[in-house]
């Protein structure tokens, strides 16, 4: 692709399976909106990685350039409602992992709190290597998956409802992944 950004649009439920390298020259890197999702495997591009509907699910290993800044952003999800989530779940703005892979990203911020990163069942690590102070709305889900913060910067994290972040109880939205390693910086916890 060609020119300053790129934008994703995937309707209804599809999956677009992007083969081979997504490149994009530019610096204002990619936006992915509607309901469906885009798989990826390998990309280059700079700017940030956006997802304000549907899906990005990795494919590999850093799918995404590793000096990407990861930004949930967006509205309700259409099939979610005032009062809280719909028993399935799918067309929030979403980062899936499908395999055991590790991504590492310059920044992690979402002011959308259906943002959901989720490891599935996969042994799967994000890396967070941020300078920067952001606030991250949303959940993280996997019981096996790792959260790693590296970098000087703070991390809030905000989970859903107040949401605990290692129990899985209640809402389907309640984050569950396992493991939070600090190495860098520092992680704050905004539960209200």
């Amino acid at each position: 692709m060609d020119g300053s950004d790129a934008v994703f649009y995937v309707r209804n439920t599809g999956n677009v399976t992007v083969g081979g390298t997504l490149a994009v020259t530019g610096t204002g890197g990619i936006t992915k909106m509607g309901r469906g999702s885009v798989t990826l495997s390998a990309s280059s591009y700079t700017g940030p990685t956006r997802i304000g509907m549907g899906g990005i699910i990795l494919n590999a290993s850093n799918a995404l350039p590793t000096g990407t800044d990861l930004q949930f952003g967006g509205s309700i999800p259409s099939s979610f409602t005032t009062s809280g989530p719909p028993a399935t779940t799918g067309n929030e703005p979403a980062l899936r992992f499908n395999g055991a892979f590790n991504q590492s990203v310059n920044s992690l911020s979402s002011t959308n709190q259906w943002a959901v990163i989720d490891f599935g069942s996969n042994v799967a690590t994000l890396t967070v290597n941020q300078s920067a102070n952001t606030t991250f709305e949303g959940t993280i889900k996997g019981s096996t998956g790792t959260l790693v913060k590296t970098g000087s910067g703070t991390l809030t994290m905000s989970p859903y409802m107040g949401a605990a972040l290692n129990t899985g109880t209640g809402s389907s939205l309640q984050s569950t992944y396992g493991r939070l390693q600090v190495t860098g910086g520092t992680v704050s916890v905004n539960s209200t």
